[in-house]
């Protein structure tokens, strides 16, 4: 090891290498202090722009940037799933794969209970295939990989004709999916925020602001090519109440406290 090897493992700490889920890769440093910091401001936090602050910090090498960094710009073009990847990632070198969080039932359906899930679980090393329904280690709420050429338009027709392009969600749309007021979030809001465009007779891309020249069998196979091509990450684990009459609960693990912040490892 030279002199600017040592340097940086003394900085950086242990780095671990990943390939994200549209093929990419990326090395990430250890957490420190000054990561609390970024994760814990609360302004930024109101929009995960401290996340997008966090994995500027922890990324010290990306294949697919001239300088091997990234800025913001290249973080917010950043596809969804490969923030949360890297989110996980980081968590489990850093601080390990177990996240233990307690869930208040309130005071009728048992209190506070203590519970604790394995991170390790919703990731895949993606060199490898990953298990697929009814085989062995197959786990629902894992992490999918991305189809081949992700960060490029993705082009389909649906079975009447109609010619239509989209590109899959990134940072800065999961940005602005978050401003809007839960009455505007629809099933279709996600399709308008993929761009999502229609090719008219003239041969012409035309973006798609209302879908009342789609019937249902174009909209459910729509829905089904996006959802094949840019599924979502759902990191969910089911909690149970020791009370019988009480039903489980599907809870998001990232939201709980103690992903980020720990109070004992």
């Amino acid at each position: 090891m030279n002199a600017q090897e040592e340097s940086q493992q003394l900085l950086w700490g242990r780095t671990k290498d990943l390939l994200l889920p549209d093929g990419k890769t990326v090395t990430i440093r250890e957490q420190n202090g000054n990561d609390d910091d970024i994760l814990s401001n609360t302004s930024k936090a109101k929009d995960l722009t401290n996340q997008s602050d966090f994995i500027r910090g922890i990324v010290v090498k990306a294949d697919w940037t001239a300088s091997g960094r990234l800025s913001l710009d290249d973080i917010d073009k950043m596809l969804i799933k490969n923030k949360y990847f890297i989110l996980f990632a980081s968590r489990i070198h850093s601080i390990g794969e177990i996240v233990k969080f307690a869930y208040d039932w309130g005071k009728s359906n048992g209190g506070e209970i203590s519970y604790e899930d394995d991170l390790s679980k919703y990731l895949w090393d993606f060199s490898e295939p990953i298990p697929e329904k009814g085989e062995d280690d197959y786990f629902e709420f894992r992490m999918q990989p991305y189809v081949a050429k992700a960060n490029e338009l993705q082009y389909f027709a649906t079975s009447s004709g109609k010619e239509l392009r989209y590109r899959c969600l990134n940072i800065c749309d999961e940005r602005e999916l978050m401003k809007l007021d839960r009455e505007a979030i629809t099933k279709n809001r996600e399709l308008i925020q993929r761009d999502l465009e229609l090719k008219d007779k003239d041969g012409k891309w035309v973006k798609i602001h209302n879908f009342m020249w789609f019937n249902k069998r174009d909209m459910t196979e729509i829905h089904k090519e996006v959802n094949h091509t840019d599924s979502a990450f759902m990191p969910i684990t089911e909690i149970e109440n020791p009370r019988e009459d009480v039903p489980n609960i599907m809870y998001p693990i990232i939201a709980s406290s103690s992903f980020f912040f720990p109070e004992e490892i």
